[in-house]
């Protein structure tokens, strides 16, 4: 039924001119919303004792605060520079203060 449904929007898309993709995609948005509402959703029912497990509450809490640091530690290594957009504003906020000089104002 699914196969039916995908190959139903992929040619009637393009057919109407849609642009439907090779494939279905799911929004990255949504990817990280369902792992961290699944995420969310496993801790939750490991504190609250829906899940049995021998782990005490302060190993758990430990291994959220360590799981926390490591996922904030990858994404500030891995967050991209974008030297050229660094240019660009520097070149506009030069060219803003130099229109706002011509018009009065001083930069001290």
């Amino acid at each position: 039924m699914l196969k039916i449904i995908c190959y139903h929007i992929r040619h009637v898309g393009k057919e109407e001119g849609i642009n439907t993709g090779d494939s279905l995609s799911i929004p990255k948005l949504f990817q990280w919303l369902m792992a961290g509402g699944a995420f969310l959703a496993l801790w939750i029912s490991l504190l609250l004792g829906y899940i049995d497990s021998d782990i005490n509450d302060s190993t758990k809490d430990v291994i959220l605060f360590l799981y926390s640091v490591a996922v904030i530690g990858y994404r500030v290594a891995t967050f991209n520079d974008c030297v050229q957009s660094a240019e660009e504003l520097q070149n506009d906020i030069t060219e803003a203060k130099k229109d706002l000089m011509a018009k009065g104002f001083n930069f001290d």
